[in-house]
């Protein structure tokens, strides 16, 4: 029965409004006679036919209102946190600043809505040693709208403010290995924002159903700063893209070992969390092209080190339907703890970021 409940909830707003919006009319009419503006009487036999017509106009005007008000938006920043946080993996998706900002959406060319994925594939690369965020995304798919198209929106999502300039985006045509160009949506690319609106424009326009394989590199300073290495979360946000998503492939590489790798999805029209069993065990690897499955000659221009060791988990979903695929993962605060590493990682997480502690103990991986 909970499926029916928007439905009777509907219904109900539906009928009440419309019984409002009726006794209105009937008020309306009867204050219009009582001071001699009309006179129902002039209406003759049609008056119960006149009443049928304001009945069935009051129900349509009350079914269009609840239907706006059903589909109403607020994309607000004051809106980001209104979600009530649950004890799950809802409370840190929402205290995390990148992942609550990446499921609004402030302005209409955000959106994509010309381009269908096939596949999208991303890998998230979190080396502690040194707190730089790095990630390679690989995008396929074709242009389904009826114009050619020039390049595709998106946006990335970060801790803390930094300008677009101190971003490092390198994106390839995985076809042809040409570099795309990267241009940043903001008038003033050196403002130091949390959400950054940016387009990989096409090395010719992308005729209708013509087909793209696109690969780049985002790299954020001192992310890692921002986060904690003892239970934290990386997430994917699927609400600027409006078609159909053909498959998600969603990975961390971890410079540790961790002590568990959970799975979610979430759903944010219903705000609502769901856990992914287990996919695959957690196994190391080094970011080799063929684990993140893109030609190397495109993949050595990424400044990443593909000899050192990862921990690498992650998860695939078939025709994903979600608002957002989460990643968490968590050390034992029973490993052995480096006093000096974990002095030299609190002085500087203090000084960039004060909202949240920290503790460094994780054995890294050899």
């Amino acid at each position: 029965m909970k499926k029916y409940k928007w439905l009777v909830a509907i219904i109900n707003s539906t009928i009440a409004r419309t019984t409002s919006i009726f006794l209105f009319f009937l008020a309306l009419f009867g204050a219009l006679e009582q001071f001699e503006i009309i006179d129902v009487a002039f209406f003759g036999g049609k008056a119960s036919t006149y009443f049928i017509i304001i009945a069935i106009f009051s129900f349509m005007l009350a079914l269009l209102i609840t239907m706006l008000l059903k589909n109403l938006k607020l994309e607000n920043d004051e809106n980001i946190g209104s979600v009530a946080p649950t004890d799950g993996i809802t409370r840190s998706l929402f205290n995390r600043i990148g992942s609550s900002r990446s499921l609004a959406i402030y302005y209409s060319d955000e959106m994509d809505t010309a381009h269908k994925y096939s596949s999208i594939k991303r890998y998230d690369i979190l080396d502690y040693d040194d707190n730089h965020y790095r990630s390679i995304r690989i995008l396929e798919g074709m242009n389904a709208s009826k114009e050619a198209t020039l390049s595709i929106p998106y946006c990335e999502s970060t801790e803390y403010k930094v300008g677009f300039n101190d971003i490092i985006i390198l994106a390839y045509d995985v076809s042809s290995g040409k570099q795309l160009k990267v241009e940043c949506c903001h008038a003033d690319p050196n403002e130091k924002l949390n959400t950054h609106s940016f387009r990989i424009v096409f090395s010719k326009p992308l005729e209708p159903h013509q087909h793209f394989n696109i690969a780049y590199f985002v790299s954020f300073p001192h992310e890692l700063d921002c986060l904690s290495q003892t239970k934290e979360i990386m997430s994917i946000s699927l609400v600027r893209i409006k078609r159909k998503v053909g498959r998600l492939s969603f990975n961390v590489f971890l410079n540790f070992k961790p002590e568990y790798v959970r799975l979610y999805s979430y759903d944010k029209s219903k705000k609502k969390e769901t856990i992914i069993p287990e996919q695959r065990a957690v196994y190391e690897s080094t970011c080799s092209s063929n684990v993140i499955a893109l030609r190397e000659d495109i993949l050595n221009k990424f400044p990443i080190d593909k000899n050192k060791t990862f921990s690498v988990a992650g998860l695939e979903i078939p025709n994903p339907k979600s608002s957002m695929y989460i990643i968490e993962y968590s050390c034992s605060p029973s490993c052995p703890t480096n006093k000096q590493e974990e002095q030299k990682h609190e002085k500087r997480f203090n000084y960039r970021c004060n909202y949240r502690n920290r503790t460094i103990c994780c054995q890294a991986i050899s």
